[in-house]
């Protein structure tokens, strides 16, 4: 019912896989357990579940098959837990790498996108004191050393969704 995507390329095949992590809204709502990663099937637009996941991420990949979630800051049982980003085995959804984004502070609403470009990761989050988005970037290692960095501080729009072709640079 709601779900964040993400397409990663196979690089078996030199095509492609259309990911989603999500579950029921009342989950969602009700902090009841977490989403799941998925695959559509391009062909046939058929779901299939992969994993479990670590909290209700969005999405994005690249070319060279990797995939990527970012699990926005929350606070939980009273108790404030940082964002971060989790590369993730494409087949089941276990974290390969985790960057806790300690640097990016605050509470986030419940809007989010997240993007590869140029081998970094864009995060598009509304803090909850703000009316609109502002964007991070992430420098992913090993290219870029693992900071996170305010780039746009008010886009002056609240960004929900960030697609990028597993095309891009």
């Amino acid at each position: 019912e709601r779900f964040g995507m993400g397409f990663a390329a196979d690089v078996a095949t030199g095509g492609e896989h259309l990911y989603i992590a999500g579950g029921r809204f009342l989950d969602l709502l009700e902090q009841l357990g977490p989403a799941r990663l998925g695959e559509i099937a391009l062909g046939t637009r058929r779901a299939s579940a992969l994993g479990e996941l670590r909290g209700w991420p969005a999405l994005t990949g690249n070319i060279d098959g990797q995939l990527f979630a970012f699990y926005p800051s929350d606070v939980v049982f009273s108790r404030f837990t940082p964002g971060r980003i989790e590369q993730l085995n494409p087949a089941t959804g276990a974290a390969i790498e985790t960057y806790t984004l300690d640097t990016m502070t605050g509470e986030f609403a419940g809007q989010y996108a997240f993007a590869y470009w140029g081998a970094r990761l864009y995060i598009f989050v509304r803090p909850e004191t703000a009316t609109n988005s502002e964007v991070w970037r992430f420098d992913l290692p090993p290219m870029g050393d693992g900071s996170v960095t305010r780039v746009v501080a008010d886009t002056g729009n609240i960004i929900v969704g960030a697609g990028v072709s597993i095309c891009a640079p």
